[in-house]
């Protein structure tokens, strides 16, 4: 619930474009101090109320640690980029703030994957282990019906914050507590994906960053964009330039992704 809470704090800077944002928090709610200052929040002053003294803590927009959590939302610019594509059935309870207008509401459960900041991603593209901490990910959701330019979109912006293989988990329940929590997939799903043969499985864990306002399509996408129609798009890496224009198809508020 509270990581649900400081995730939309965050929206509504995203979206009211501001550079700071501030909380006043009393001493002795330690728990709540330290997920502020885990999400980059350091304490500024102190404020005196009627009620007693609250310690205020301030959030920079402006500026970049590379600490990913401490910069969330922020994005870095100098990073590398991919598309990652997150199908239909599993895409909106995975990232819900960017459910597509035409699904229902409804499909969003309210579990800790849905409300988290943190989510975990399964897969075996071959290109995965070239995958770094850091890396922006460009959520792409491929259409359901119709023609794949008009009905496949890309929807959001996240950071990699761990990017594992199978071979680096030394046990079952081992992966089970690294994914289970932050994934669309329940334990027996995950233990199949973890023993299933065939190109090494993935598991990467990343922040949700960004729910882009307008969700730009496929034909987009090639014809606006300059990105490669013929490339994989389970995953495949794009330069800043193709970045760039789709931060400005999607109308993504410039001051989220900063040098």
């Amino acid at each position: 619930m509270v990581n649900a809470l400081s995730k939309k704090i965050f929206d509504y800077a995203i979206e009211w474009k501001v550079n700071h944002i501030y909380v006043t928090v009393f001493e002795e709610h330690i728990g709540l101090i330290s997920l502020l200052q885990n999400y980059g929040f350091k304490r500024y002053g102190v404020k005196n109320t009627t009620n007693g003294a609250e310690l205020v803590f301030l959030k920079d927009f402006n500026t970049l640690t590379g600490n990913i959590v401490f910069d969330y939302p922020i994005i870095n610019a100098s990073s590398n980029k991919w598309v990652l594509s997150v199908k239909p059935e599993y895409h909106t309870n995975l990232f819900p703030d960017s459910i597509l207008r035409t699904e229902d509401s409804k499909i969003i459960s309210d579990i800790s994957h849905t409300n988290s900041i943190h989510k975990v991603y399964i897969g075996r593209a071959l290109d995965m282990p070239q995958i770094r901490v850091g890396d922006t990910l460009i959520i792409y959701r491929p259409g359901e019906n119709g023609p794949k330019l008009f009905h496949s979109v890309v929807t959001s912006l996240c950071v990699v914050e761990d990017i594992r293989p199978r071979s680096n988990f030394e046990s079952e329940r081992d992966f089970l507590d690294y994914a289970a929590m932050y994934s669309v997939f329940d334990e027996q799903d995950l233990l199949y994906w973890l023993h299933r043969p065939g190109p090494e499985m993935h598991a990467i864990k990343m922040t949700y960053n960004v729910a882009l306002p307008k969700r730009p399509n496929l034909k987009a996408l090639v014809e606006q964009a300059g990105l490669d129609r013929e490339a994989y798009w389970g995953l495949h890496q794009i330069g800043d330039e193709q970045f760039a224009n789709i931060l400005k198809l999607g109308n993504v508020y410039e001051g989220v992704v900063i040098h």
